[in-house]
C-alpha cells in the first residue's frame, strides 16, 4: 500500500509492532502518525516517565520520519 510520505518498508514493519492500524496511518497525512507515535512513545516510558528501550526505538523512528519527509 502506498503512502502519503515516505515512509521505508522496514519502518513500516518495525512500527506494526506498537501500531497494529498502520496501514490506515499510512494513507492518511504524516503528522497523524506521528502523533500516533508520540502516544504509542509515551505508553513505552517507565513508571517514573523514564526512556526505555522501547521508547528510544520509536524516538529513532520518530525522528527518522521526521528526516526523511523534510
Amino acid at each position: 500500500m502506498q503512502s502519503k510520505f515516505k515512509i521505508t518498508e522496514e519502518q513500516k514493519i518495525q512500527l506494526k509492532k506498537f501500531v497494529p492500524d498502520i496501514e490506515e496511518y499510512l494513507q492518511k497525512n504524516l503528522s497523524e502518525l506521528l502523533h500516533e507515535l508520540n502516544l504509542v512513545m509515551s505508553g513505552e516510558l517507565d513508571e517514573n516517565y523514564e526512556d526505555t528501550p522501547n521508547s528510544i526505538f520509536l524516538q529513532k523512528i520518530y525522528d527518522e520520519l521526521i528526516e526523511q519527509n523534510d
